[in-house]
């Protein structure tokens, strides 16, 4: 009977710990990640076998191994990502993109191979993040943001906006199709207004016949400079309510469990 109780336990704490998806999931391939700071150009197309890492040229959020670059892609995997209710892969460009040069000239561009297919609750990216001449965090953020969100349906979508006054999505489920190379830009003007440019047909050609385009600016605050990144981030589940009560049937049964056979090894006075 005590086997069977013990049984029963360990099997509800099993079906607790793989009732809700409780791991991260995703294989994103990156095809080229391009910079414009208005004084520079920066182009990584992987193709040097040598995955990215924190040094000179990036700030890398996540833990890379070296085998994930080949043939000019570089695998962004949930294996290598990092957080607790979020998984997360970035790479930050560390040079600064300026506010001050004028011109079309300054953007942040990444180009996706969706080889394995649109994982659920992923979204993947570019940024650019607002910093003060010290590197410090302004009074009224300017970061700008544009990915490909993919929902626990399979609905697939299209996000932009900042953290000052645009948020904006479009579901781009059929415009998506079957094709699998997606293309994102964020582009700034003379005025430090940022466009957000998708291209899903074309080969990252973004002034093709398909391109697609945020129709309005997202209105950037003038600033010091801006940080360009990409990345690919997994969503984690919350636990529901009833796979937090099996884990704490199953923990407090195997306890009891151990407490009786510790009772019973323990002399009797």
């Amino acid at each position: 009977m005590k086997k069977l109780i013990f049984s029963i336990c360990l099997m509800l704490l099993c079906v607790a710990l793989f009732n809700s998806r409780a791991y991260a999931s995703f294989i994103y391939d990156l095809d080229l990640f391009g910079v414009s700071t208005g004084s520079s150009t920066f182009t990584d197309d992987f193709s040097d076998g040598t995955v990215p890492s924190t040094g000179s040229t990036y700030y890398v959020i996540g833990d890379i191994i070296s085998t994930r670059e080949s043939g000019g892609l570089l695998e962004l995997n949930s294996e290598d990502a990092v957080g607790d209710t979020e998984k997360e892969i970035w790479l930050r460009y560390l040079d600064a993109i300026s506010t001050s040069t004028t011109g079309n000239d300054r953007y942040v561009m990444g180009k996706f191979q969706v080889n394995n297919g649109f994982y659920p609750d992923t979204y993947f990216g570019i940024d650019m993040i607002h910093r003060t001449s010290g590197g410090g965090t302004p009074a009224i953020e300017g970061d700008a943001w544009m990915d490909t969100y993919t929902d626990s349906s399979g609905n697939i979508y299209a996000n932009w906006g900042d953290d000052i006054s645009i948020d904006m999505s479009m579901d781009i489920t059929a415009l998506i199709g079957s094709n699998k190379e997606i293309t994102m830009k964020l582009a700034i003007d003379s005025s430090n207004m940022i466009s957000a440019m998708w291209d899903f047909y074309t080969d990252g050609v973004l002034g093709g016949s398909f391109h697609q385009n945020n129709f309005m600016p997202l209105i950037f605050s003038a600033g010091d400079y801006y940080l360009g990144g990409i990345g690919v981030v997994e969503v984690l589940p919350v636990p529901e309510p009833t796979t937090i009560a099996l884990l704490g049937i199953g923990l407090v049964g195997l306890a009891g469990a151990a407490a009786r056979r510790r009772r019973k090894r323990s002399p009797v006075a």
